[in-house]
């Protein structure tokens, strides 16, 4: 059985503010792919027989920086985004408990964490 995840992004802009939990979402991941396949962006180099995954670092960024133009939180372009705006990423993908409640609320020993405070630009820490 596939395992779902949660992809969760902290972003630090240029003018001080943080984003934190900022969650990216299947849209966020799908736009990141559908631009990388009609730039071209490599999904591996090899080099001396050693094979990286250059565009890694691009998809973070990338879809960071789509969910938090989704989210209303960014209203610049990627360009500038990557190459001036965003001064810090952090990435952590963390496990989704199948076994929730259909209603959503969280178990006892998981209530503390962030991925259950829904992320909306009002609930966005710092921005």
């Amino acid at each position: 059985m596939p395992k779902l995840t949660r992809t969760l992004a902290t972003v630090e802009l240029a003018d001080g503010t943080v984003h934190t939990d900022v969650r990216v979402i299947h849209p966020d991941v799908m736009r990141y792919r559908e631009t990388a396949q009609k730039h071209s962006w490599p999904a591996l180099a090899v080099k001396d027989g050693t094979g990286t995954v250059p565009h890694l670092d691009y998809e973070d960024t990338f879809t960071a920086w789509a969910a938090l133009r989704r989210l209303g939180l960014y209203a610049g372009g990627w360009e500038q985004f990557k190459d001036t705006d965003c001064v810090a990423l952090a990435v952590e993908t963390e496990d989704v408990d199948p076994t929730r409640p259909e209603d959503g609320t969280p178990r006892t020993d998981d209530a503390g964490s962030a991925s259950n405070s829904p992320t909306t630009p009002g609930s966005t820490s710092g921005g």
